[in-house]
């Protein structure tokens, strides 16, 4: 099976996960595909967009990992979903897409090439000196 799990990101704010069954594999290019539906000020939003895009293709939704989640490492991304693809983090407000693989020798990830730049402009976090 090509299995992955994504999940958005806002700081230490974490999204439920959404569960692929297949096509785990092209998750940087499905999360392209859905870059016009996701808000970067809403991972719950980009949950939304990304199963409205992607819907046939979304097999269930995880609960968020437990508090914490955001000091993980390879391993217990590894323990909590370590099949086929992994897990993929979508940081919002840096735009960049993480993978935890379980065959990654990358301990602390990997980033993934995927290009985000059509979110809409009006949803991208802007952040002011003022």
């Amino acid at each position: 099976m090509d299995r992955a799990l994504i999940h958005f990101t806002l700081g230490r704010e974490i999204s439920v996960g959404i569960y692929l069954e297949q096509m785990g594999y092209y998750t940087p290019d499905l999360l392209h595909k859905a870059a016009p539906r996701l808000d970067p000020a809403s991972p719950g939003r980009c949950v939304a967009g990304f199963c409205a895009v992607h819907q046939p293709l979304v097999t269930d939704l995880v609960a968020p990992p437990p508090v914490g989640w955001d000091g993980w490492g390879f391993e217990e991304w590894d323990a909590y979903f370590g099949w086929n693809n992994g897990t993929y983090l979508v940081d919002l407000p840096q735009m960049a897409v993480r993978q935890y693989h379980p065959v990654s020798i990358h301990r602390r990830g990997r980033t993934v090439r995927c290009d985000l730049s059509r979110t809409p402009r009006a949803l991208r976090v802007v952040v002011s000196n003022a």
